[in-house]
């Protein structure tokens, strides 16, 4: 159950994060022979007033009204036929926030879309972010959620996952991620410490995001890991 701080933060925002009307872009998620696995569903602006932009960016989280907002525009895209040919049989990546984990109307949400993608034979994959507030530091309804997620066949990637040193280690030794997503690095140590990754965790899927060039791909090809970024063509859909 979301705590008094979040409610509070939350309430001014639920009418206006329901009603906001966005694009949405699939950005490709590549094996290493450039072929697509799965796509991350993004919240595209482009075809948004400013105003509109900034109002939804100046939230301090990534509201669970926004993300209810997208499953439902999802799901209505994939029952009138849009995405479902660029979808079927993959992946679909979508983003929550660690803040959000607290807020059981979500949780639920996702477990039902999780059921109702398996109809048009697409798999769901939540991203947890690394972002959360002050006031949910060690909150003990974030690893119950992860839990639920995971034992409901929710797939779980941790985002934006610190290749040096993470905060959510102990998450991973719980067995509930299944993908761990990293930033690409021109560091001279980067592809050591790739290979330490892919070493130290053999049963989790690495996803190396901000793939931008075809040279940074030629620099992580050869590592057992999956890519995303600019080097792969972005599809948008209308909203």
């Amino acid at each position: 159950m979301a705590c008094v701080h979040l409610n509070n933060l939350l309430s001014s925002s639920s009418d206006k994060l329901y009603s906001t009307v966005f694009g949405y872009k699939l950005e490709p998620i590549v094996n290493r022979r450039g072929v697509s696995i799965g796509y991350e569903c993004l919240i595209d602006f482009t075809d948004v007033n400013v105003g509109q932009k900034e109002s939804v960016l100046n939230y301090e989280i990534n509201s669970p009204f926004l993300v209810s907002n997208l499953m439902t525009r999802l799901l209505g895209s994939l029952l009138n036929g849009r995405d479902l040919n660029v979808l079927r049989g993959k992946k679909l990546f979508i983003n929550v926030e660690r803040s959000c984990l607290c807020v059981e109307m979500l949780i639920n949400e996702v477990i039902l879309f999780n059921s109702l993608l398996q109809a048009f034979d697409i798999i769901l994959v939540v991203e947890i972010t690394e972002r959360e507030l002050s006031f949910c530091s060690g909150c003990p309804e974030i690893k119950q959620a992860l839990l639920k997620l995971d034992q409901s066949g929710v797939l779980l990637a941790a985002d934006d996952f610190d290749i040096q040193k993470d905060f959510r280690i102990k998450e991973v030794g719980l067995g509930v991620y299944h993908y761990l997503k990293v930033d690409y690095s021109r560091n001279e140590n980067f592809s050591r410490e790739l290979q330490k990754l892919t070493s130290k965790f053999p049963e989790l899927s690495i996803i190396v995001e901000r793939v931008e060039t075809s040279d940074d791909v030629k620099r992580i090809c050869h590592a057992k890991v999956l890519m995303q970024g600019y080097a792969f063509d972005t599809i948008r859909s209308s909203a």
